[in-house]
C-alpha cells in the first residue's frame, strides 16, 4: 500500500517585545510555525499561545499554564513557514516577575489534538521564552526657585529668579537615562535636573524624556515665573 506524505508542524520559541498603554504592560508575541513534513497541510489551522508562571528547563516542567490566545495560519506546503503575532496584556501581578510564553501549532486549546494529521503529533509546542515583566514606566517633573531677597535694590538685570527643574523616573527597570532638556527660553543638559535663570515672567515649559528597559516617558513641567515687574523693590 502507498502511504501518503504527511505534514509535521512545529512552532519556534517566540520573541516578545514589551510596550505600555496607560497603566498596562503589553507584550507583542511573534513566532513562526513551520511544516517540516513531506506533505502539505492542505487546509489552514489554529495556533495556540500559552503562558506559564514558572518553568524549569532541567525538568521541562511549567506551572500554572494558561491559554492566552490563538492565531490562524493558512495551509502550509512542505518545508514552508508562516509568521504569527499576538498582543497580550500582562496582569498587574506579573510586574517585576519573569513569566514564560510559548506557541503550539495546530491547537486551539491545551487539550486539543488539532485538525491536521501529522507524521509527528508530539512536537507541536515550541520552547518557552522567559520575559521579565517590568512595571509601567512613570516620569514626573517638578521645579523650585530662588530669587532676589526681600528689600532687594540691585540693578534691573539682577532682578531674576533662578529655577531648578528636575525629573524623576519610576517603574521600568529601576534605572533611568535622560535625554536633553527642552523648553521655553532654551534649557540645556541631560542630567535629571537643570537650572535656568529667566529674565521674563510668564508660564514657561520644560520637558525631558526618561528611558528605562526600552520604555520611554516624557516628563513635562509648566513653570510659573513671577513677572519681573513684581520683583522691583522701591528703595527705602
Amino acid at each position: 500500500a502507498t502511504v501518503s506524505a504527511q505534514p509535521d508542524l512545529t512552532a519556534d520559541a517566540p520573541a516578545i517585545t514589551l510596550s505600555t498603554s496607560g497603566t498596562s504592560i503589553i507584550g507583542t508575541i511573534s513566532a513562526t510555525t513551520t511544516n517540516n513534513g513531506l506533505g502539505s497541510t492542505n487546509i489552514g489551522f489554529t495556533n495556540l499561545f500559552q503562558r506559564a508562571d514558572t518553568y524549569n528547563s532541567f525538568t521541562d516542567v511549567a506551572t500554572n499554564i494558561q491559554d492566552i490566545g490563538t492565531r490562524v495560519s493558512t495551509a502550509l506546503a512542505s518545508n514552508t513557514s508562516a509568521s504569527i503575532i499576538l498582543s497580550y496584556t500582562f496582569l498587574t501581578t506579573d510586574e517585576n516577575l519573569t513569566r514564560y510564553i510559548r506557541v503550539c501549532a495546530d491547537k486551539n486549546a491545551a487539550g486539543n489534538a488539532g485538525v491536521i494529521t501529522e507524521s509527528n503529533e508530539t512536537n507541536n509546542c515550541g520552547a518557552w521564552t522567559p520575559i521579565l515583566v517590568y512595571p509601567v514606566l512613570t516620569a514626573t517633573c517638578s521645579y523650585s526657585s530662588t530669587g532676589p531677597p526681600t528689600g532687594f535694590t540691585g540693578n534691573y538685570t539682577s532682578r531674576t529668579y533662578t529655577y531648578t527643574v528636575g525629573a524623576s523616573g519610576g517603574g521600568g527597570a529601576g534605572s533611568y537615562t535622560y535625554s536633553s532638556w527642552s523648553g521655553t527660553d532654551g534649557l540645556t543638559g541631560s542630567a535629571p535636573s537643570t537650572t535656568k535663570k529667566y529674565t521674563t515672567g510668564g508660564t514657561k515649559t520644560a520637558a525631558i524624556t526618561v528611558s528605562s528597559a526600552g520604555f520611554q516617558k516624557v516628563a513635562t513641567c509648566s513653570i510659573v515665573v513671577q513677572p519681573i515687574a513684581d520683583l522691583i523693590v522701591t528703595p527705602p
